[in-house]
């Protein structure tokens, strides 16, 4: 699967713009698995794609299962990433998840909660919780 990592990736994420949340919602789920069992080499080589993706996916107010899924999968890559890997991305994942803690569904909140915890430990960066 390594060798072909790159065309798996690429698949993996033109499903995230597919027209159906539930192909989206088993796509942000390939990545989150993807995450898991390929780590920590997709979040080394594939973090400048796969970290938009989800974050994008994040803005799809509509549905709430995929906005939900996107941020649980948050806590699957971000496990295998180091501080310096995810500082880029931390303004703009951190103010995506506190944007969906405001949500009225529960699993859309606990989602947030988890991927910010998550992404809290795995940057080593507590200070920016403070404020909030």
């Amino acid at each position: 699967m390594t060798k072909n990592l790159e065309q798996v990736v690429t698949m993996v994420l033109n499903s995230f713009h597919d027209p159906h949340p539930r192909a989206r919602w088993a796509a942000i789920n390939a990545i989150g698995q993807l995450s898991t069992d390929l780590g920590p080499d997709l979040q080394n080589k594939y973090h400048h794609l796969v970290l938009p993706a989800l974050a994008s996916a994040m803005d799809d107010f509509n549905n709430p299962r995929v906005q939900a899924h996107a941020a649980s999968v948050v806590l699957n890559f971000s496990e295998n990433c180091t501080s310096e890997l995810l500082k880029p991305y931390l303004d703009g994942l951190v103010g995506k998840l506190l944007v969906l803690l405001q949500n009225p569904k529960q699993m859309v909140q606990e989602g947030a909660l988890t991927a910010l915890a998550s992404v809290a430990d795995s940057s080593q960066i507590l200070s920016i919780f403070i404020s909030f």
